[in-house]
C-alpha cells in the first residue's frame, strides 16, 4: 500500500481492530518484486496491540461488531449507551428501548464501536 492510497475496504486486526496490520514479503533481490506469501499468522502482526494475528477485511470486522452488539442483553446495552430499560415502556416488550440503543450503535464511526468491542 503506497502511502496516502485510501482503500474502501482496508484490511484490520481481527483481534483489536486496527488498521495497523502488517505482512510479511519476500522480496526478489535481482528485480526488486516484492511477493505476499503470509499464509500463517506468525507472518501477519498488528502494531497496535502486538500481537501475531490475521487481517479481515473491514466489512467482515463491521459484521462481527454488528453481531456482537445484536448478541447483548439490555443490562449491558444500559451500561454502553447510557439510556435505561425501565424509561421505556415495558408494553412492547421494550422495542423502544431497543430502538433507541440500535440507533446509538449506528451512529457510532467504525472506531468507536471498534473500542467499544474491544473492552467486552
Amino acid at each position: 500500500m503506497k502511502h496516502g492510497l485510501v482503500i474502501d475496504n482496508p484490511w484490520r486486526c481481527e483481534v483489536c481492530g486496527s488498521l495497523a496490520v502488517q505482512e510479511q514479503i519476500w522480496v526478489d533481490t535481482n528485480t526488486c518484486e516484492a511477493y505476499s506469501q503470509a499464509y500463517n499468522r506468525d507472518e501477519n502482526y498488528c502494531c497496535n496491540c502486538n500481537e501475531n494475528t490475521y487481517p479481515i477485511r473491514e466489512s467482515e470486522l463491521l459484521q462481527n461488531l454488528d453481531e456482537w452488539w445484536h448478541g447483548l442483553d439490555f443490562r449491558q446495552m444500559e451500561r454502553i449507551t447510557g439510556y435505561r430499560q425501565d424509561d421505556f415502556d415495558p408494553e412492547d416488550g421494550y422495542q423502544d428501548f431497543v430502538d433507541v440503543c440500535d440507533n446509538w450503535w449506528e451512529s457510532l464511526s467504525i472506531e468507536e464501536k471498534t473500542l467499544l468491542w474491544s473492552q467486552k
